[in-house]
C-alpha cells in the first residue's frame, strides 16, 4: 500500500522535506523535517500526524525557559542573587538591610515586580562574577548594575568610617 506524500506539510514547528528512505520499517515510514528553530530531523509519520512530535525538541526547552522565568526558579545563581539583593533593599529583618534599605538603597520597580526583567537586563552570570552596583549611593536599576570580581566589588565600597 502506497504511503501518502506528505512533503511540504507543517506539523506544529516542523516542515516536511521529504521521505528518508534510509530508515526502512515496513510498519512506518520516517520524513526528514525541517524545525522553526533551523534544526534537521528524521520522524516517524505516525508522531507526526498524530501530533505526538510538533518540533525537534526546542518547544520543550522554551517552555522551560518560560516557566523558569515565570516562576523565578530558585536553583538559578541569578535568582539566587536577584533575590537576595531583594530581600536587603525590603526586609527589616534581614542582616544587611542597614547598609541597604536602611540607607535607602531600592530595588527599580521593574526588577522588584520581575526576574524576568532583571535577567533581561544583566544577562547570565558569568562564572566567578558577582552583581555590584556601579554607584554605592544609586540602588539596584538598569545601568547601575554589573557582573563584577571580587576584586572590583573591593575597590567600589563606601569609605570606611573612623
Amino acid at each position: 500500500m502506497a504511503r501518502k506524500d506528505i512533503t511540504g506539510h507543517h506539523f506544529g514547528r516542523l516542515t516536511v522535506l521529504y521521505r528518508n528512505t534510509a530508515i526502512v520499517d515496513n510498519r512506518n515510514s520516517s520524513w526528514v523535517c525541517r524545525c522553526d528553530c533551523g534544526t534537521v530531523k528524521s520522524i516517524s509519520r505516525t508522531c507526526l500526524v498524530s501530533g505526538d512530535t510538533q518540533s525537534c525538541g526546542c518547544y520543550r526547552n522554551d517552555r522551560i525557559h518560560e516557566t523558569l522565568f515565570k516562576y523565578g526558579s530558585k536553583t538559578l545563581p541569578e535568582y539566587r542573587l536577584w533575590s537576595s539583593a531583594k530581600r536587603r533593599c525590603t526586609k527589616i529583618n534581614d542582616p544587611r538591610w542597614a547598609y541597604y534599605g536602611g540607607r535607602g538603597i531600592r530595588m527599580c520597580d521593574e526588577w522588584m515586580q520581575s526576574f524576568a526583567a532583571f535577567y533581561t537586563h544583566m544577562g547570565p552570570r558569568p562564572a566567578g562574577l558577582t552583581l555590584d552596583r556601579i554607584d554605592n549611593n544609586k540602588g539596584y536599576e538598569p545601568g547601575n548594575c554589573r557582573w563584577a570580581t571580587r576584586s572590583q566589588q573591593n575597590k567600589n565600597r563606601r569609605p570606611f568610617k573612623t
